[in-house]
């Protein structure tokens, strides 16, 4: 992570996000998610996944071997057998900062769930981050609204390039925006 840094001259490296929306003829995108994700990880080289799981409204962090181990129907058990805390408030944007050191060697993802509003809007891109969060580290995050499976994934730009073909070739289709993370100094004001 130190070597990372040292490579920016003007302060922190940005942060790269891709945006991705599955095509409606994609059987299971959540899945085809999953699989891209673990995909990356390998190709990151990282030693695992981690994860919040739910207990609404707390959360238990964990950290799990493999991404598709925190499918919703696979085993409790292996989504839960990483715990290293009790259920607790979920961790805000000053605790971020100090775990880039844990979170440049894992993958995080976040599974927002499915959703159903009565809108007319239709639902065409989502993103999600941690302020604070340094760009090596790696992140990814779905969401389906009124049936529209949405995903992102973050890091360096070079990472993030790395998952965009498994990822389009999951989903059905290519990035649909990429965006910076703002800056916390931005974000405060």
């Amino acid at each position: 992570m130190l070597e990372y840094y040292k490579q920016g001259t003007k302060g922190p490296l940005t942060t790269t996000t891709s945006l991705f929306t599955a095509t409606a003829d994609v059987r299971s995108p959540y899945r085809g998610f999953l699989n891209a994700i673990e995909k990356w990880r390998l190709q990151l080289n990282l030693r695992a996944c981690f994860v919040l799981c739910n207990q609404s409204p707390l959360v238990i962090p964990a950290e799990v071997a493999k991404v598709t181990d925190i499918a919703d129907d696979r085993s409790f058990a292996k989504r839960y057998a990483g715990a290293f805390d009790r259920p607790s408030q979920p961790p805000g944007e000053d605790i971020w900062p100090m775990n880039n050191f844990y979170h440049c060697g894992v993958v995080f993802v976040n599974n927002y769930g499915k959703h159903a509003h009565r809108f007319n809007a239709k639902a065409l891109k989502f993103k999600w981050d941690w302020l604070g969060l340094g760009a090596h580290c790696w992140g990814a995050g779905c969401l389906d609204v009124n049936g529209v499976f949405m995903a992102w994934v973050r890091g360096t730009e070079e990472g993030v390039l790395a998952c965009e073909t498994p990822l389009a070739a999951a989903l059905g289709r290519g990035v649909v925006d990429k965006v910076a993370q703002a800056a916390r100094a931005v974000a405060r004001q």
